[in-house]
């Protein structure tokens, strides 16, 4: 269902552990600012029918539908001079631009 990079998985843990953050991570879509959509990550309590999957003590929620939607996902983390973030594909794009941004955990 998700699959996070070693980078990744790191910058979670500095993420959560920094903001003293217990919650899941919440894989969602967002809208970019314009007309298109893209996955987007927040901090959020589990709802009652979301997927959970723990990786690495880390928990991630995600609801049916967007997992329906998008397929298998993979987070991966790049940290470049003019790019930093958390970059979400899935099998399924959600936009003819997914997979080139950037995002930030959201709470």
């Amino acid at each position: 269902m998700i699959t996070v990079a070693p980078e990744a998985m790191h910058a979670f843990t500095v993420f959560l552990s920094r903001r003293k953050i217990q919650k899941p991570i919440r894989i969602h879509l967002q809208s970019t600012g314009c007309c298109d959509a893209s996955l987007g990550l927040m901090a959020d309590d589990a709802h009652e029918n979301d997927l959970v999957q723990n990786i690495q003590g880390i928990t991630f929620v995600i609801s049916p539908e967007v997992l329906e939607m998008t397929g298998n996902i993979t987070i991966d983390y790049v940290s470049q001079k003019h790019k930093t973030g958390f970059v979400l594909t899935s099998k399924h794009p959600v936009s003819e631009w997914s997979g080139f941004g950037v995002c930030a955990i959201k709470g």
